[in-house]
């Protein structure tokens, strides 16, 4: 039979060593780097819309409209 002492010994070695494998392992890493940073990336994307959606659509209604402040263009004039 063996000392209760010594496999607790034991149990706590192998569980060391499995905590040392999981800690080293770093194939998931990037990936979830990678999510973080197109997570972030999409965050600017919508903070900005928010904070300049109004300018940015008023902006491309006036190109479309042709009320952009350019000069001369189609439509005739005398």
């Amino acid at each position: 039979m063996i000392n209760p002492l010594i496999a607790l010994q034991l149990l706590g070695y192998m569980a060391q060593d499995r905590l040392q494998a999981v800690k080293n392992d770093e194939k998931g890493a990037t990936a979830v780097e990678y999510a973080l940073i197109v997570a972030a990336v999409a965050a600017v994307i919508a903070g900005a819309m928010v904070i300049f959606g109004n300018k940015i659509t008023g902006l491309f209604n006036g190109i479309s409209l042709g009320g952009g402040g350019g000069t001369g263009g189609a439509g005739g004039g005398s």
